[in-house]
């Protein structure tokens, strides 16, 4: 695919990006006036039992993507520490199957328990890391176009490098799979704008400020697919594309400056070093809020939960309980190839925002709902900005499980990706059964 597929994160960040973040940032604002939680929100206008069932679907997501970013935390910590020394980089492989994963969970839980009040300073170093990292490997790739071939030079030790001699079949099937990729890395983004109900002001500053960011990100994902080519394909993922190419950077200064082969190891080891801490902590950063924010953000506003909270209104008890859910994943994810459990989190992660588009429709129609935001104004723009996200949804989830199948022969993902979504429906439904009941007996006075 290579540099075309700029042109598929420009569109989707227009059709998709912008009006869900606008949705996210409306549905966050609506949540501070009203003091309620996401899932009293919505169970408004979509009913109770959809509610639960999206909401189960969305945690579920949410606890595999603890379990994978746990992983990629784990791995940037070695890249870190190891450097190229491939020895080394096995022996960290082997100890995170021997239990290294189980310790990060716990002491990632800890954390974010005791550390609650200072979110807000997790977000900021964790965006900082990830901007820093970009911008150390843009600042080692740019120079290079000016030096020597710098598009093929990046290219050519990347695993997931563009191929001439892909079939028509084959490329179809890779522009599928970008497609749910794309809208999936989205929706990651986007689900920082359900903690808008954290933020002091919302309002017109906060919209255009959103709006700049949809940009940036986009701009900032073109970019990168411009320089590095660095789409997924296949079972190939962004962990060892990353060490590729910092590797192969270190590698083309060398040849760019004609230094010796010493030289060009030792530019390659600290380019790794230094991208390998940035990444880290932001993917720790990630794994702390992700700990948090959504099971808080679940469950405020819930009456039946209040139990479960601390003193200081932290759900604990159910935080080492969802520590549990990951462990569980990431003993799985050792079974499993990290790209179906990913493409299953695709499935999971967009099914949500799906409904929560459908919500955001019936509030602003609704006749006697206080509507806050300028955006939309009408029931027709509101149509047009949650119809665009829901066919955007809809058509990226069926190329996640039918065209791979179709166009490339992976039939493996496409089970995954269409029995994952409907046990985990069914299992919503169940949930939701056992949730009644126990609601039910509470509620009905003891003989």
């Amino acid at each position: 695919m290579g540099n075309s597929a700029v042109l598929l994160y420009l569109v989707l960040a227009l059709v998709f990006f912008l009006p869900f973040v606008l949705i996210m940032s409306d549905i966050g604002a609506e949540l501070r006036r009203d003091g309620c939680g996401i899932y009293t929100w919505a169970s408004r206008y979509l009913g109770a039992r959809l509610t639960f069932v999206g909401a189960f679907i969305w945690y579920l997501s949410c606890i595999i993507l603890i379990g994978n970013c746990i992983s990629y935390a784990i791995h940037y910590l070695s890249i870190f520490i190891c450097g190229d020394d491939l020895f080394l980089l096995s022996r960290f492989e082997l100890w995170s199957k021997s239990g290294l994963t189980t310790v990060v969970a716990v002491l990632a839980t800890i954390i974010a328990i005791k550390w609650h009040s200072h979110l807000r300073l997790i977000i900021t170093i964790g965006g900082a890391a990830l901007i820093c990292a970009i911008l150390v490997l843009l600042l080692a790739s740019v120079p290079l176009l000016l030096l020597v071939d710098g598009s093929s030079a990046l290219a050519s030790h990347l695993p997931l490098a563009p191929r001439s001699g892909f079939e028509a079949a084959s490329r179809k099937g890779e522009y599928a799979q970008l497609v749910v990729q794309i809208v999936f890395a989205y929706c990651c983004i986007s689900i920082a704008g359900g903690l808008t109900n954290i933020v002091q002001n919302v309002g017109k500053a906060l919209k255009k400020k959103l709006v700049l960011a949809v940009i940036v990100v986009a701009i900032g994902y073109a970019v990168s697919v411009l320089l590095w080519g660095t789409q997924p394909a296949a079972d190939g993922y962004w962990i060892p594309s990353i060490f590729e190419l910092t590797k192969n950077m270190g590698a083309s200064w060398g040849v760019a400056l004609h230094l010796s082969s010493d030289s060009v190891a030792a530019i390659s080891s600290e380019l790794l070093h230094i991208t390998g801490l940035l990444l880290f902590l932001a993917a720790v950063a990630s794994v702390l809020i992700l700990i948090y924010a959504p099971l808080r953000l679940l469950m405020r506003g819930i009456q039946e939960t209040a139990e479960s909270t601390n003193t200081a209104g932290v759900p604990a008890k159910a935080m080492w309980v969802q520590c549990l859910l990951v462990l569980i994943v990431l003993n799985v994810s050792r079974e499993q190839s990290y790209y179906l459990l990913d493409t299953l989190t695709q499935v999971l992660m967009t099914l949500p925002c799906l409904l929560l588009a459908v919500a955001f429709f019936l509030f602003k129609t609704k006749l006697h709902s206080e509507v806050g935001s300028e955006i939309p104004k009408s029931r027709l723009s509101a149509l047009l900005i949650s119809g665009t996200v829901v066919l955007v949804i809809i058509l990226s989830n069926v190329s996640a499980a039918v065209l791979p199948a179709v166009y490339l022969g992976e039939f493996e993902r496409a089970k995954w990706a269409f029995y994952g979504g409907a046990v985990a429906v069914l299992a919503g439904l169940v949930a939701y059964e056992i949730y009644c009941r126990r609601i039910s007996k509470k509620q009905t006075p003891e003989a």
